[in-house]
């Protein structure tokens, strides 16, 4: 059976130790090296993840070919210093799509479930692996109407159950924007455009389907909206949140809701299963955090 590995590039010492030790838990044998000696011989098979610092990325890749059979998803940059709006600029560049702060390290379990899920793609569609000790609710969206009763029930639970996550209206502005998102950017028509306009927009055709969970605890609140049209790139969600960070999209009609839900949450997760389905998760903490983390977990 060939061994399953992961290249863990030029991370600061206690970073990769701690990372290593996650890997090798999970089965998956942790290769260590520098930039210096990267490009060294490898495993002949693919290796499952590739973890390297964001600052140094662009200054290296040209050097390390074998990067160009790794899929983007499997590519997570690390950031220590440079803003977002650099780092999102770098990864369209490079066509990466995985965002995380070097300060998630110091937060175990959401540390423990990002990884996890990276490694294992398809966990990430599971609301109870990003929140284990609840109990999700599930609501279906197919009008306008729906979506109200939606946003006030997902609110309503927020409030009853969980001890000091975020504001109420933050929640209520994360689930309005995920359910827009949604209904009116995943579905397409016969010509390839948008099959649902707001203005016009009276409920789904067959066989059409959103689909809402939150999963609530004393710690976190877990807000994850599910089309079945699979359309959502990960390039472009990078490209409309890059815009936003630059002020250059402030009068753009697209990518303004997902970039809001990405200030309010603390984890933005997006789950991609091309033509089938896309999930978009936006996680909550009561307690301190670090930076948001963005991530993307592709199916193929």
């Amino acid at each position: 059976m060939p061994e399953r590995w992961a290249a863990l590039v030029h991370l600061p010492p206690d970073a990769a130790h701690r990372l290593a030790a996650f890997l090798e838990e999970k089965g998956v044998c942790p290769h260590i090296r520098r930039w210096e000696t990267a490009g060294a011989q490898w495993p002949s098979t693919p290796p499952e993840l590739v973890v390297c610092p964001a600052e140094t990325y662009a200054a290296h890749r040209d050097c390390l070919p074998w990067l160009n059979n790794v899929p983007p998803a499997r590519v997570v940059l690390v950031s220590q210093a440079l803003p977002l709006s650099d780092t999102l600029q770098l990864c369209l560049a490079r066509n990466l799509v995985n965002v995380v702060p070097l300060a998630l390290w110091e937060k175990p379990e959401c540390f423990g479930r990002l990884f996890a899920a990276l490694l294992e793609p398809q966990v990430a569609f599971n609301i109870r692996h990003w929140s284990p000790d609840s109990k999700p609710e599930q609501f279906a969206v197919t009008s306008l109407a729906d979506k109200q009763q939606i946003i006030e029930n997902v609110t309503a639970l927020v409030r009853e159950q969980s001890a000091g996550v975020g504001q109420t209206r933050d929640i209520r502005l994360v689930v309005a924007e995920l359910i827009n998102n949604a209904l009116f950017h995943s579905f397409r028509n016969g010509e390839g455009g948008e099959k649902y306009s707001p203005r016009q927009f009276s409920g789904l055709c067959a066989p059409d389907t959103v689909r809402v969970e939150a999963a609530v605890d004393r710690n976190s609140a877990v807000v994850a909206v599910e089309d079945n049209a699979g359309t959502l790139q990960p390039a472009e969600v990078l490209h409309h949140l890059h815009r936003q960070t630059t002020g250059e999209g402030v009068y753009d009609s697209h990518g303004r809701g997902l970039y809001l839900v990405y200030q309010l949450a603390d984890h933005l997760n997006v789950c991609v299963a091309p033509r089938r389905r896309t999930q978009i998760v936006a996680v909550v903490h009561a307690a301190e955090t670090p930076p948001p983390t963005l991530a993307f977990f592709v199916c193929e």
